[in-house]
């Protein structure tokens, strides 16, 4: 463990997720509004913060 240190990242709240996924996910050619609402479902209905889940469903 000497060689290793730990670094806490902040989760996000929830206007950084939205952010962060309609951008991930119009890299993919989903259209905005699609992309604004997938991230709201994530968020909402599947209760996670995790982009991938976003990438998954997108």
């Amino acid at each position: 463990m000497s060689r290793f240190f730990v670094v806490e990242i902040p989760e996000y709240n929830f206007e950084q997720f939205t952010e962060i996924a309609v951008t991930r996910l119009r890299k993919e050619n989903v259209d905005k509004s699609l992309a604004v609402t997938i991230a709201h479902k994530v968020w909402n209905e599947l209760g996670s913060n995790d982009i991938r889940d976003v990438v998954k469903v997108g």
